[in-house]
């Protein structure tokens, strides 16, 4: 019984152990892939404090409708669509920019320099 006893507390200390240390890995991964998805000129942009960046935003297929309505709840100004690549030019708040990024479904955000 003991012995069952040592074995469960290992376990249970060594699963622990392992989540805290995956964690700030995977908190890391999360940055990482959010700043692949925001190209640096947007990326610099939004540190100069400017309000709105003139983007495109690329979507994975199929969501470019997801995307428009997203846009438009948020008050962002929908320049132009780009069905082709499944992409849209916008007007978008400084302040969506991240929060765009963290969807799924947001393949990139590029600065649109048109």
């Amino acid at each position: 019984m003991k012995l069952s006893m040592r074995l469960a507390r290992w376990a249970a200390l060594t699963v622990l152990a392992v989540s805290v240390t995956a964690a700030p890995g995977a908190a890391e991964q999360s940055r990482k892939e959010k700043s692949r998805k925001i190209d640096r000129a947007v990326q610099q942009a939004l540190e100069s404090g400017a309000a709105t960046q003139r983007v495109i935003v690329t979507v994975k297929p199929g969501y470019r409708d997801t995307l428009r309505q997203a846009l438009k709840r948020h008050g962002d100004v929908v320049k132009s669509e780009h069905p082709m690549i499944e992409a849209v030019a916008v007007d978008l708040h400084s302040t969506d920019v991240e929060e765009l990024a963290n969807q799924p479904w947001v393949a990139g955000i590029a600065a649109d320099r048109a």
